[in-house]
């Protein structure tokens, strides 16, 4: 049942995407450098909805290839975790991205564990720096439900 929102939450990105007109065109070219950030922008398809605050960034080493980081902190009832996430990320078009991961949680703990990781999403740029990225993410554990999130991103071409 999860699975079938999370097609159908995406299919509307996708059909949101198509129907956003856009004037200048997105940043993506090789030796940009990408920030991101979001606050509780979690939605996870299960009771309740976890806090989630979250930053990362990363560079274009290729044109419409980046790799990056996030660091993040995520409270869901009694159960708190900070997390870090190396990934890398491809835009199709300059502006639909698909990316993979691994996520380390429970950086506090004796032992950490690993998770890889997938995601897709949309860069909806209000101009040629700033978007706003709404993203579905899927840990590849058993039981970890989808997630979405909604994150602002700024390309930075020099500092």
């Amino acid at each position: 049942m999860e699975k079938k929102y999370f097609i159908l939450i995406f299919l509307f990105f996708l059909i949101t995407f198509n129907a956003y007109s856009q004037r200048k065109k997105p940043n993506t070219e090789k030796g940009i450098i990408f920030l991101k950030g979001g606050s509780g922008g979690g939605f996870v398809l299960e009771e309740g909805n976890p806090f989630n605050i979250q930053l990362g960034g990363g560079y274009f080493f290729m044109q419409n290839l980046m790799a990056g980081a996030d660091l993040g902190y995520q409270k869901a009832g009694p159960f708190d975790d900070f997390y870090a996430r190396p990934f890398t990320r491809y835009y199709v078009a300059r502006r639909v991205f698909a990316g993979v991961g691994a996520s380390a949680t429970q950086l506090l703990g004796s032992k950490p564990k690993i998770y890889p990781d997938v995601e897709a999403g949309l860069a909806l740029f209000l101009d040629s720096f700033i978007a706003i990225e709404p993203t579905a993410y899927y840990r590849v554990q058993d039981g970890f439900k989808p997630v979405f999130s909604l994150n602002i991103t700024i390309f930075f071409s020099r500092f």
